[in-house]
């Protein structure tokens, strides 16, 4: 892993990293809850881990959010990338906490003056799109770009018959559940999203290649009509 600094700990931008610019994370675990370790004992239980150690579906969850965080600056992406840690069993990346850690030095030297959402980034000017739209637009877009990857990945698919598979799973669900009045997006434009988006999942392939062809199989079935 790169280190240093901010901008090398992440490696390039998501969207403009080159092959050799790959980077790779490691975490510290989290304590094992309601277990008495003794302290004899203590010194055997590794806390760092590398990230070839989390399940692959977790690892890419961080991955995405720490690249979208990077590209964007949004801090619901610093949310995600803090939730997905801990669900994942292991510490938040240092980078989060201490964002968070500096929002709130700033929010009590402020006495008042200024609410925590100014310190976290979570305020928007009027006439802007709000942080929580954007990210919901940035996740949906991401989560299909990321579907057309993978079915790529594993299945050797053209990007044509990929974005096919995939805008026929999102045309068909209920996909906007959320009161924001997010616009669909057609085939044309999500095969156009992918192809200037699709580095950010370079270097993805060897995470992806360890999840199991039975459970590859399980995922390409979702796609298929019923």
């Amino acid at each position: 892993m790169k280190k240093n600094s901010r901008k090398n700990y992440f490696g390039k931008t998501a969207r403009g990293r080159g092959e050799d610019d790959f980077y790779y994370l490691c975490f510290t675990k989290l304590p094992p809850k309601d277990v008495k370790v003794d302290l004899a004992e203590l010194n055997k239980y590794p806390a760092y881990i590398s990230e070839a150690e989390l399940k692959p579906m977790a690892l890419i969850d961080i991955r995405l959010a720490i690249e979208e965080f990077q590209e964007t600056q949004n801090p619901i992406y610093l949310m995600s990338t803090f939730v997905s840690a801990l669900d994942a069993g292991v510490y938040p990346p240092l980078f989060t906490l201490e964002y968070i850690s500096e929002a709130f030095r700033k929010y009590a030297k402020a006495f008042g003056k200024r609410s925590l959402d100014h310190f976290l980034g979570l305020k928007t000017r009027r006439g802007e799109n709000s942080l929580i739209k954007a990210r919901a637009l940035e996740l949906r877009d991401g989560e299909l770009c990321f579907d057309i990857f993978r079915l790529k990945t594993w299945f050797k698919f053209s990007d044509e018959k990929a974005v096919e598979l995939v805008w026929n799973k999102f045309s068909n669900s209920d996909w906007n559940k959320t009161v924001l009045k997010l616009k669909t997006i057609g085939q044309d434009r999500m095969l156009k999203i992918y192809q200037k988006r699709k580095n950010g999942f370079r270097g993805m392939e060897d995470i992806l290649n360890r999840v199991p062809p039975q459970r590859r199989k399980e995922i390409l079935e979702t796609f298929s009509p019923k």
